[in-house]
């Protein structure tokens, strides 16, 4: 990509481009699909939601969370719920 390293670490500390800024910059860059999904993170469970809003109400806070239950077979007579 850049022949200095430390060029290029710098370019990346300083200016924390995305993917996108990066494949803009250096247009020979080929990357497939698969390599950039092998780089993105999974993405954690939300257990809860921040539902309220600051327009509505400046000093209040409102968090929405939903109870899912499921049915897990842990034997051949036997079933738990999570």
């Amino acid at each position: 990509m850049m022949q200095d390293d430390n060029a290029y670490n710098h370019y990346v500390a300083n200016e924390q481009p995305s993917l996108v800024d990066l494949i803009k910059r250096y247009p020979s860059i080929k990357l497939t699909a698969a390599l950039i999904m092998s780089e993105c993170h999974k993405l954690k469970p939300r257990f809860y939601s921040v539902s309220s809003s600051p327009d509505v109400s400046s000093t209040k806070l409102d968090i929405t969370i939903a109870v899912h239950t499921s049915e897990v077979v842990i034997g051949k007579d036997a079933t738990r719920f999570e």
